[in-house]
Order: C-alpha cells, then structure tokens, then sequence
C-alpha cells in the first residue's frame, strides 16, 4: 500500500513559503479600529463563552503574570502576524503558563471579529511561536525558572483539611460506583494498566501524594517522581482526569489542569536532571514495558487479518474520487507540512515505511528496526500528524477511532528500540475503540470516557 503523498509536497530546498507576514508590521496597530457592529460581535461572543471556559481562561492570564494577558499577549499576536519576535521576558510567561494555556488563549484571541479572517492561516505559525520561546527558555532555565514568582502557590484545599476529602454521604458513594460501574471497559482496562506501570504502590500511596501536592502544594517524593515518569505523561493525565471526577473531588476539576502539568513538569525534570543518572538506569529496567509483562494482553488481535492487508486498497471509482477530493482540499500550508515531514522520514519514509508502521498498526507485524530510525528521525509529531492523515483515506477511515493507543504504542517501541537497541521491547497492540475517538462524528475530537472532547485543528480543517 503505498501512498504518494511526498510528490505533491516540496522539497526541502524549497522557499519557506511562510516567511511571508500576514499583516504587514506597520499596518498591526490598526487591526483594533472597529466599528460599533465589530464591537457588539466581540461583546456577544464573550459574554456567551461557557462559564467553566472564562474561569479557565482567567487562570490561563493569571499564571502569565500581571502584565501577561495585556503586553505579552499582544507581543506574541505580532509576532505570529508580523514575525517580530517577542522578547525572552514574554517568553518566559508563555511557557510559565504552559502550551494548553498558550493555544487557548491563541484560539479565544483569533475568534474575535478584527482577527478571524487569519485563524484558518496561524496554527503552524502559533505553534512555531511556542517551540521558539519554549527552547529559549529551556537552554537557559530549569523548570520553573530561577527567580520567577510563583503566582500560582496559593493551594486549593488546607493541607490541614486534604484528610477529611475522602469523607463521603451514602449518597455521594452511590455517585462514585455508579460512575465507576459505568466506565467503558477498555478505558478501565487503560486506567489499570497505567496503575500496574506505576508499580504495586503507584495507585494508592504515590496517587494520594500526587493529589496531595496538586491541591495542597506539597510537594510528592522523588520515589513518587520516578514511578510517575515510568508510568508516562499520558497515563499520569488520564489517572488525574479520573480522579477529579469522583465526586469528593470533582468540584475541583476545573482549576487543577495547570497544576497537574505543573507537577508532571517538576517530576519529569527531576528525574531527568544531570543528577539522575542512577534513576534513569531504574528506568530503563523496570519489571514492565507497556503493557506490563505477563499481563494478559486483551488488544492483542489484529484490527486487519494479516492475508487481508494487501486488498485494502482496493477501491470503487467512487471511493478513489472521495480520497482526490480529500486531498486537493487539504489547506496548502498542511500540505506543506506533511511534505516536509515526509522528507525528514528520507527518500523511501513515505511509501515503503509508512506502509510498514501502517500494518504495524492493523495486523501487529512489527517494523525493522531500519523504519524505525526513519519513524525517530521525523519526530513524534510528524509521525503523529501522517498516521492521522493516512486514516482519513477512504479505505481506512473506519478504523480510525480504533487505532490511536496502537499508534502511540508503535511510537514507543520504535523510540525505545532506537534509544536502546539491546532492549527487547514486545510487540503486542491496543486498540481503544471504546476510549478514544480521533475521527468519525467528532471531526477529529478526542474523548476519553468523560465526555469531554479535545478537537484537534490544523489550519481551519479538523483532523
């Protein structure tokens, strides 16, 4: 199965086509004259945005600092128009805020009348923003950096009260098990796997602590550190989503999402610092891989027979249509985008490798080692942003909402054999059709059991 998608693209000898401004620099200051109809439509839309969503966006300012939501954030709406950097002080409160912050605001300040005619042009320019001021700050500054205040520090819950949350009314219990009987079994299945990740104490004693310095500021043990980083960043999140909808917890679901990166962030540079050798030693020998070993494997068959992989690219005309169609609609700028990652994957990433990670993914047929190096060499989010594409083909897009977790999977057994060539990583799949949505009727929106939807949006067209 090959797809030609690379001779559609440039090269990488070609003109960056975005060096180009959207807004030319003298021209910025007047982007705010508005008329009194432009005006009404901002008032509108902001006094209909969801409660929770304000309350979110108020912590998203906040955490910026003072002057964040007013100078910085009109520093940073230049430079993704213009291409003026903002300075390493507006980075600094960018990445103090964190990337989910600094998107949202991005997406709340382009649905504004004077701005919305650029919102289908700005993800990759929004995103090329935040890497910048992300490595700037990173090269020089631990997390968070030295000297910066804390405008975050006051905690949720006394510490003095964190002990009595766990005391609950007949009715509040009845609450929890009904909303635990009625998980989807996969994502219990997930939630439990990320527990056996963190180790035999992960989900009790380091869970508690890690609750604890979420809403008391106090901090969790490296000891915690370690089993949180073995467990991983995803399944550190979903723990924490699950956790604050019980209902002793819930009421705090809306103001933890910052804190609990927060904490992942302190862990993960902990146990990445240079003084962590013997740690990351640990790491690199745990008694689990994902899934752990020994535990029965319930994903483990195939999504596509393996005799049966080679016939899924026969197509009607119909069906051949649908997919031209698809692709000369796709925005000129995520053409480019996947082009480029294509070329980064080397000559023969885009059709012999692709194809390979593809039946990887549907029939469980490892790739060589030799893909694998192309997979790395692209990056995470290049092989992210290809396999979303190639499940938007006609003869694979029912199986897009079946697939995300056994992309991922492939990710890490990939990273990891590349990282760690004598480390024998097993090959098994995880399907999540019942936890993971990345297509289908939700344009491309993520749910994990709760009902809540995370779109996903490259310039203007949902994926």
């Amino acid at each position: 199965m090959s797809y030609h998608v690379s001779c559609a693209y440039p090269c990488l000898g070609q003109e960056n086509v975005d060096d180009k401004p959207l807004v030319n620099p003298g021209e910025f200051d007047t982007l705010d004259a508005l008329s009194p109809a432009s005006q009404e439509y901002n008032i509108y839309m902001l006094e209909n945005l969801p409660p929770k969503y304000k309350t979110y966006l108020g912590t998203c300012a906040d955490k910026m600092g003072p002057s964040g939501i007013s100078e910085c954030n009109e520093d940073v709406l230049r430079e993704i128009l213009t291409n003026k950097p903002v300075s390493r002080e507006c980075c600094l409160m960018v990445v103090r805020a964190g990337k989910e912050c600094y998107m949202e605001i991005r997406k709340l300040m382009f649905r504004l009348y004077q701005l919305k005619r650029f919102a289908s042009q700005v993800f990759f320019k929004t995103n090329e923003v935040w890497n910048r001021c992300s490595a700037e700050v990173e090269m020089s500054c631990a997390y968070p950096c030295l000297g910066q205040e804390d405008v975050d520090d006051k905690p949720l819950v006394n510490p003095g009260d964190f002990d009595t949350l766990d005391a609950l009314s007949p009715a509040s219990q009845e609450y929890n098990i009904y909303m635990l009987e009625n998980l989807p079994p996969k994502y219990k299945t997930y939630l439990g796997t990320c527990a056996d990740k963190m180790g035999p104490s992960g989900i009790s004693e380091c869970n508690e602590d890690v609750l604890r310095e979420i809403l008391t500021n106090k901090p969790v043990s490296r000891e915690c550190c370690l089993m949180v980083v073995r467990a991983g960043k995803e399944c550190y999140m979903e723990i924490r989503k699950f956790m604050f909808r019980l209902y002793q917890l819930k009421r705090f679901a809306s103001q933890v999402s910052f804190k609990s990166n927060e904490v992942w962030n302190r862990c993960s540079a902990e146990v990445e610092s240079p003084s962590s050798s013997h740690d990351h030693t640990i790491l690199y020998h745990v008694s689990c891989v994902y899934p752990c070993l020994g535990q029965e494997d319930v994903d483990d068959k195939p999504l596509v027979n393996p005799g049966e992989f080679d016939t899924l690219d026969a197509l009607s005309p119909a069906s051949q249509e649908y997919n031209i169609y698809m692709l000369e609609n796709l925005p000129p700028k995520y053409k480019t985008y996947l082009g480029t990652c294509a070329d980064k994957m080397g000559p023969s990433g885009i059709s012999e490798c692709n194809e390979d990670v593809l039946r990887e993914i549907l029939t469980n047929k490892p790739v060589s080692r030799e893909c694998c190096l192309m997979v790395v060499r692209a990056g995470k989010e290049c092989y992210m942003e290809i396999r979303k594409f190639m499940f938007r083909l006609y003869q694979l897009k029912r199986l897009a909402s079946q697939v995300s977790f056994k992309t991922i999977e492939v990710w890490n057994r990939c990273s990891a054999k590349v990282e760690r060539p004598n480390m024998k990583i097993p090959d098994n799949g995880f399907s999540e059709q019942d936890v993971v949505d990345t297509s289908g009727d939700n344009g491309g929106s993520r749910s994990y059991g709760d009902g809540q939807l995370v779109s996903e949006e490259i310039d203007g067209v949902l994926l």
